[in-house]
């Protein structure tokens, strides 16, 4: 008797896990459909320059992600975590940004090491012909990139699934639909499937270390400046490589 209802147990919990997990999916392709749509319009109604278009594409696309993070945060009578920042924050925040640094130094070593394939993002194959487009968005990842990501990614989504899983699982689970928002973001370069796996691995490794820092603080100021300072240090290191 208690063996079956153990086992019922399990089963429903696998089913909410389920239900969960691909509800943040749908939420997250649904924030990558409406942000595709808003940047579109929003880029036809400025100058045809790269660096205006570059900038007013991602600054609409990530506000477009940050709205449908509010709207899903209020429709599962969740809270938007912002508070007064503590000195736990700053210290989870320097710690964060000490780790997905160090994350990339080695997995960058890995890939070179075995020579595994990779691909880039289409914003810095972009770059490569125009780098000038770098420069506004190393303060763009702090203003709107990163606070509208981690809304949405870590707020509203890793949050949720705090209610089905346990919240190391959860932080594993919400990484890997980051990972999975990224697959166009990098595939749309003409790379191979093995290239966009492996650079969706690190993308992913870079979203635990995010997941960490959030579950760390239950705030955004720590994944906010640890995604922000990451973006901007990678923007940076392009634009110098490319000028």
């Amino acid at each position: 008797m208690g063996g079956a209802v153990i086992t019922e147990l399990n089963q429903s919990g696998g089913k909410i896990r389920e239900r969960r997990t691909l509800l943040a999916l749908a939420v997250s392709a649904l924030a990558l459909l409406i942000g595709g749509l808003l940047n579109s319009i929003a880029v036809s109604l400025v100058p045809s320059t790269p660096i205006v278009r570059v900038s007013v594409s991602t600054a609409v696309a990530s506000i477009a992600y940050a709205i449908v993070g509010v709207v899903f945060i209020k429709s599962t009578n969740s809270s938007i975590d912002v508070s007064t920042v503590t000195r736990r924050d700053l210290i989870v925040a320097a710690a964060g940004i000490l780790a997905i640094f160090t994350l990339h130094v080695l997995m960058a070593a890995a890939v070179a090491v075995f020579s595994l394939p990779q691909t880039s993002h289409s914003l810095i194959e972009a770059a490569k012909t125009t780098p000038e487009i770098l420069l506004p968005l190393i303060v763009l990842s702090f203003v709107v990139v990163a606070p509208g990501e981690e809304l949405l990614a870590r707020n509203a989504l890793q949050k949720y699934l705090y209610g089905a899983y346990s919240r190391r699982s959860a932080v594993i689970t919400a990484s890997f639909v980051f990972a999975a928002s990224h697959i166009l973001a990098y595939g749309g370069t003409g790379a191979t499937p093995g290239a966009i796996l492996v650079t969706l691995a690190r993308v992913f490794g870079v979203a635990l270390v995010l997941g960490a820092t959030y579950e760390q603080t239950d705030d955004l100021f720590a994944p906010v400046v640890v995604h922000g300072t990451y973006n901007a240090v990678q923007f940076a290191i392009a634009y110098l490589t490319f000028t």
